[in-house]
């Protein structure tokens, strides 16, 4: 077979070689016959070689630049001189890699060894995928991870052995996977759980749980310290927080060295908003201070334990009480009203608005049962009588004083908090404007100034009350509609305005929720627990919702391995 141009080209390249780098008396070391072809070279025992069939008498003028007055003999014996040296024949192993690589018959070795690696990468996600599912469905399902040994390899056939219940699922799943068969507070510490509540580009309202953060000082200077640093590591700009919510707690609340008086004097427009879920509580509460209410939710409270004879009869004589089934019936009636508020105030898009016309609802409908109390109470001893006689007594009226006329009714002033919020941006939620909403309105703009424009957004004000009116404010009926419906290429300030007011906080159910979480995966077991793995327990717990992709923790897992984190 004939060679092609692109094998002659390096063989004449070879052959140029041998010319320009000859061994020294390369000549006067050959001695030849020319009847018999042998070759007698030093360092060689009578080799007898023939010229390659790929090369023919016409390739002799290959060796053109070869001395004149050789024969062809002589110039076919330096030749094979020349196919004997290391580097012509690396020379030629190279074209013919050349030619296959070019001719697509072989992978490049870099290539080859990419692929190589490749393929040990993809076998070392596939063994990590099964640990990462196994530590997300622990750790959404709340499931401690530690046992009495949580390290080093494990035998797949062993079951007796006692190593959590991360390990004992992962044997449990190696059994059918062979990538994992090769693979060799209760501890009192004060937990504070921080929360954020915002609008995304979507312009929808979330409200999301960070992190937890170890406590060691409850003054309110350390754990306003301590929410400001945990929102810096989260990532969270305290220049655009808007709002603060917590419980009523002195050193949460309060006026002088509270946490929220430390927070907005540094950041003037976070303003304080106390849970409205908590001031149904406090306003619960102080009813319960009632004598006769109070000792049956105390009553109804106690956990019944079959100890004694005695306890049975003192148990069975408060119930027989006509002060207890009364007041027992009054407290039905009344968390009858409370409990829808309740679940509403609990829900994350609610806005302030909502809840102040909720809570006012109540207090109304509570006010119409007061007005109409003799119907009302009527009821409540009729249904009172009833239980009375299904355990075998009867309702009886109690002695009172001359002077003791009427019972204690206590006065409450909850929520008086959220209207004040809410009384600068009320204006926002319908058509009027009075001298009085002026005012509330330019201490508003005083307050967020210079984020609104003030030369503005008076105008935008009036502009968008028209709107309110030819809609009959139907559009702002509560503050996430309001903010939906407004234009922010027509009322800039207003959309502004309107996405401050619904990031206010409404309650602290959130972090509460969060707290129960705490309780579930913080354990008497596992009360050693650092923070790192506490808040990503914590947050596959909380999160449960959002689709994490196995795919991305092994590239997240391999960049820290890089990284040496």
């Amino acid at each position: 077979m004939k060679p092609t141009k692109i094998t002659k080209f390096f063989l004449k390249s070879s052959v140029s070689d041998s010319v320009h780098q000859p061994k020294e008396n390369d000549h006067n070391n050959i001695k030849h016959d020319v009847q018999t072809e042998n070759v007698d070279v030093d360092g060689c025992d009578n080799v007898n070689k023939h010229v390659p069939e790929t090369y023919e008498s016409n390739d002799i003028s290959l060796f053109s630049n070869l001395n004149r007055s050789l024969t062809d003999a002589e110039k076919i014996l330096v030749f094979r001189t020349h196919a004997k040296c290391e580097y012509h024949l690396k020379s030629v192993i190279d074209a013919e890699s050349f030619l296959n690589i070019f001719e697509k018959k072989e992978i490049p070795l870099i290539q080859q060894i990419d692929n190589e690696r490749a393929k040990q990468v993809q076998e070392n996600r596939k063994r990590l995928i099964p640990i990462i599912q196994c530590v997300i469905l622990c750790g959404r399902e709340e499931i401690p991870l530690r046992g009495h040994r949580d390290f080093g390899s494990f035998n797949i056939e062993d079951e007796q052995s006692n190593e959590g219940n991360f390990r004992a699922i992962l044997k449990h799943r190696a059994k059918g996977d062979d990538y994992l068969k090769s693979t060799t507070d209760v501890s009192n510490v004060e937990q504070l759980s921080l929360c954020i509540r915002y609008v995304d580009n979507n312009d929808m309202l979330n409200e999301d749980f960070l992190q937890f953060f170890a406590i060691h000082s409850l003054t309110g200077s350390h754990l306003a310290t301590s929410i400001l640093i945990g929102l810096s590591d989260c990532g969270v700009n305290s220049e655009f927080m808007y709002g603060q919510g917590y419980d009523g707690a002195s050193n949460m609340a309060g006026q002088f060295k509270g946490v929220q008086k430390i927070i907005r004097d540094k950041y003037p427009n976070a303003l304080y908003v106390h849970c409205s879920a908590h001031s149904l509580n406090l306003a619960v509460s102080s009813s319960s201070n009632i004598k006769p209410i109070r000792n049956s939710l105390n009553f109804i409270s106690i956990e019944w334990k079959d100890s004694s004879s005695t306890d049975a009869n003192m148990f069975l004589k408060c119930i027989q009480d006509s002060e207890f089934l009364v007041s027992l019936y009054v407290t039905k009636v009344l968390f009858s009203y409370g409990l829808p508020v309740c679940k509403q105030l609990q829900k994350e898009r609610i806005d302030l608005k909502k809840t102040v016309d909720i809570v006012e609802n109540l207090i109304q409908s509570l006010m119409n049962v007061r007005e109409d109390a003799e119907n009302e109470f009527k009821r409540i001893i009729d249904e009172a009588h009833t239980m009375a006689e299904l355990i075998g007594t009867s309702i009886s009226r109690k002695r009172i004083t001359s002077k003791q006329i009427n019972r204690a009714n206590p006065h409450n002033l909850k929520f008086v908090n959220h209207k004040n919020v809410l009384r600068g941006f009320e204006c926002l939620f319908h058509s009027e404007f009075s001298d009085e909403d002026r005012n509330e309105f330019q201490r508003l703009i005083e307050l967020y100034s210079p984020a609104i424009d003030r030369h503005n957004v008076l105008a935008e004000l009036k502009i968008w009350k028209l709107k309110l009116a030819s809609s009959n404010n139907e559009i702002t009926k509560t503050g996430i509609e309001a903010f939906l419906n407004c234009d922010k290429e027509i009322y800039p300030n207003i959309k502004l305005l309107l996405k401050i007011f619904v990031t206010l906080p409404v309650s602290t159910a959130t972090p509460e929720r969060s707290f129960s979480s705490l309780k579930r995966l913080k354990t008497h077991l596992r009360n050693t627990m650092n923070e790192t793995r506490l808040n990503g327990l914590s947050l596959l717990s909380v999160h449960r919702d959002i689709d994490l992709s196995v795919e991305e923790v092994v590239d997240e897992f391999g960049s820290d391995t890089v990284s040496g984190n």
